[in-house]
């Protein structure tokens, strides 16, 4: 057993005495102002690119902060279009019931019509010219020909 675990150490030495070895080989081949040179270029790299980041970090609140108030607007717009809409609808249903209130008294004005004349006192005591309307709006444009 003890010659198997003196084996084992010996190996274990040759292992560490090579890679020990071979790091001093790797750093042989470059001299001290290289070294200093390349650390130098590394730190500078470093610090770019840390400055990139910041950037591009600043660039995504920026975004973040855009895509925000879009969103915002958005449901603002959505909204406003809901609100435009059910105006419409309640426009279209005001129409739709004067439509039928112009074609009920146009019903009844004609049954009426056919009880007495034109020109007479209907029953509640108001005569309606037969040129007018209830809707009808009087011409008010001026006259060319008037001076003023």
């Amino acid at each position: 057993m003890e010659l198997r675990s003196a084996q084992i150490a010996d190996v274990q030495q040759k292992l560490a005495d090579v890679d020990g070895d071979e790091r001093v080989r790797f750093w042989d081949g470059f001299s001290l102002i290289e070294a200093k040179s390349a650390l130098k270029w590394l730190m500078k790299e470093v610090v770019a690119t840390r400055v990139r980041c910041g950037v591009k970090e600043r660039e995504v609140v920026e975004f973040t902060k855009q895509v925000s108030q879009e969103r915002q607007q958005a449901s603002e717009a959505a909204g406003i279009a809901c609100e435009a809409q059910e105006h419409q609808d309640q426009m279209i249903l005001i129409n739709q019931r004067q439509q039928e209130a112009e074609d009920k008294e146009q019903r009844t004005g004609d049954q009426n019509s056919d009880q007495s004349p034109r020109g007479e006192q209907p029953q509640d005591g108001v005569e309606v010219p037969p040129e007018t309307s209830f809707f009808s709006i009087p011409d008010i444009a001026p006259s060319p020909n008037k001076r003023y």
